[in-house]
């Protein structure tokens, strides 16, 4: 069986639900009941904790921290890894449940809009090129 990914670029959500669907049958992992949807989400909490150690170890000031874990941390590839983990975990609960993730996404911001409506935070300074995307912040600790 070929495991390599030939999903098309850039990968829809839908997409991406549809193969971890798929990759979930093959395997016979699907949540389909109690048990299956509560481990599920235990198992999601674990790696969502799992990625909290890699940016709390990505932005530390502690030198023997950044010294001991800059050949993978820094570069980056833990945090891509626990992130996407954390993500198959959000397809795969949307899936013991039956729900688009491109819907809850959707349902979500469109929530997100109306509470926080743009004109409320213009001008208020948040500037998103102080630090280059995805490069950890270089601002000191205020003391």
């Amino acid at each position: 069986m070929d495991e390599t990914n030939n999903l098309p670029h850039p990968v829809t959500l839908d997409a991406a639900q549809a193969d971890l669907r798929r990759f979930l049958d093959e395997r016979g992992w699907y949540p389909s009941d109690t048990e299956g949807r509560y481990y599920t989400t235990i198992h999601m909490m674990e790696e969502l904790g799992e990625m909290a150690r890699v940016i709390t170890h990505l932005e530390s000031r502690r030198a023997e921290v950044q010294e001991t874990r800059q050949a993978e941390v820094l570069k980056l590839e833990e945090l891509k890894i626990e992130l996407g983990d954390v993500f198959c975990h959000v397809l795969k609960v949307a899936e013991a449940y039956g729900l688009s993730v491109e819907e809850c996404f959707l349902k979500t911001m469109a929530k997100n809009r109306k509470k926080y409506p743009l004109e409320m935070f213009e001008g208020m300074g948040f500037d998103r090129g102080k630090n280059a995307p995805g490069q950890p912040a270089t601002d000191q600790p205020v003391d």
